[in-house]
């Protein structure tokens, strides 16, 4: 945005693209969304300011925008209406002013995750719970007969997954803990008490073995069980990733100040404290499924709860390993390479025969 006088442009292909689908579900259950519906609050570096002796390069954009200057909604932008009835102007700039590139290390993805993890709380908090007086929203459009509307739960229900999804990081999280605790000191997270109850032990888990079952099979539909793991593999290496983007989020409206601030997410970034807390995860797990296989191979009386402890925790270390790799190989080879042969995407491979 700008004033009167000096147009503002912003754009950032990850963050626009990442705020136009929320806007578009946001319209399509026909409810107001934030003018720039952005999930990251706007960075300097980002910002370009078009003084009127540069405007000469938005002539051919321009004279079509004027035209019709509130069809910027089939744009999947909300109208703007108030604020051109307020005096803003707008432009359209057909120019690589910014661009965003897709993170090729770890660090560069776990702080573009961090921002769009504060930025959703942020937006949430403020369309749900304390929206500010003076907010901008856009008009809503047109509703539907009731027989053209598309599925109204479904709808729902994706608006929920989009504005809270950060916030299943911290069972992705509890699971890292349950795993801990129990290679290390032999405690399951669900252990029956004696004495053993059969029909007890059935009622608490097959109606979760059926649910989980289902769930796998809908997941499926469509999709390679490869995806689905992949997935699973980014939720587990972004979970603390986005429990501190809640936390910061939270801090920031709280006491006025975020604990991280916006990090720039470019190229040079390759290396980031965040990943210190995956590396540290996955070795205090590889350390614990060694010793409960020493326990397994040495105890015969424990040997059921050493299974199941390695076990765990090593479905955990699995889907943590990918980018652990890759932080390791930045850390340990890339640190040291001159800058023109620095590998991207390296990482550090175990043969599938040791897994």
């Amino acid at each position: 945005l700008g004033d009167q006088r000096q147009p503002v442009v912003r754009a950032d292909a990850a963050d626009v693209h990442h705020g136009r689908d929320r806007q578009r579900r946001q319209a399509r259950q026909r409810q107001p969304g934030l003018l720039l519906g952005d999930p990251a609050r706007p960075r300097r570096r980002e910002r370009v300011r078009l003084r009127r002796h540069q405007r000469h390069l938005l002539q051919a954009r321009a004279a079509a925008h004027r035209r019709h200057p509130l069809r910027v909604a089939d744009r999947g932008r909300p109208h703007v209406d108030p604020l051109h009835k307020g005096g803003f102007v707008s432009y359209y700039v057909n120019l690589p002013l910014v661009i965003g590139d897709a993170p090729t290390t770890v660090a560069s993805r776990q702080l573009q995750f961090l921002r769009w993890v504060k930025g959703s709380i942020q937006l949430w908090w403020a369309q749900f719970y304390n929206p500010p007086k003076r907010m901008v929203i856009g008009d809503a459009p047109p509703e539907l007969p009731k027989e053209e509307r598309p599925g109204g739960i479904m709808l729902t229900l994706f608006a929920l997954d989009t504005m809270t999804w950060p916030l299943s990081a911290i069972s992705a999280l509890i699971y890292m803990f349950c795993a801990l605790v129990f290679v290390y000191f032999g405690e399951a997270p669900a252990k029956a008490n004696d004495p053993f109850n059969t029909s007890s032990f059935l009622w608490v888990f097959l109606p979760y073995l059926c649910l989980r079952m289902l769930n796998n099979w809908i997941a499926l539909q469509g999709v390679k069980s490869s995806s689905i793991w992949v997935a699973q593999e980014v939720w587990y290496s972004g979970a603390f990733t986005a429990f501190l983007g809640i936390l910061d989020a939270l801090y920031e409206k709280f006491m006025g100040t975020g604990l991280t601030g916006w990090k720039s997410t470019g190229e040079g970034t390759r290396t980031t404290k965040i990943e210190y807390f995956n590396i540290i995860v996955s070795a205090l797990l590889i350390f614990g499924i060694i010793i409960r296989l020493i326990i397994f191979l040495a105890d015969s009386d424990d040997r059921l709860a050493a299974f199941g402890s390695a076990f765990f925790a090593g479905v955990i270390l699995i889907q943590l390993w990918p980018m652990v790799s890759m932080s390791l190989y930045e850390l340990l080879i890339n640190e040291y390479k001159p800058s023109d042969e620095k590998k991207e995407l390296g990482r550090f491979k175990i043969p599938n025969w040791l897994i």
